[in-house]
């Protein structure tokens, strides 16, 4: 995953999640990029997916996913968030 956060990335291509949780949040919003790691050594990762998260929509979090991709791949990842 990666973390866009407006002006630059807070993490590229992380499968951490201590580090991933980290990066989030310092700006009002955050776009989540979902990669697919490479094959091998010659092919190059592919983004599967992406989300804007809204940080203050609704002070319950219930609308924290703003926008996302529609395809399989992204509501899976963000389903339950």
């Amino acid at each position: 995953m990666s973390v866009w956060e407006g002006e630059g990335w807070a993490i590229r291509q992380s499968a951490k999640e201590a580090d991933i949780l980290r990066a989030l949040g310092s700006t009002g919003e955050d776009r989540l990029d979902f990669i697919k790691a490479a094959a091998s050594a010659t092919e190059k990762p592919e983004r599967i997916g992406w989300a804007l998260l809204v940080y203050g929509n609704n002070p319950d979090g219930s609308e924290l996913v703003a926008d996302c991709q529609d395809n399989e791949a992204t509501r899976t990842l963000i389903k339950g968030v």
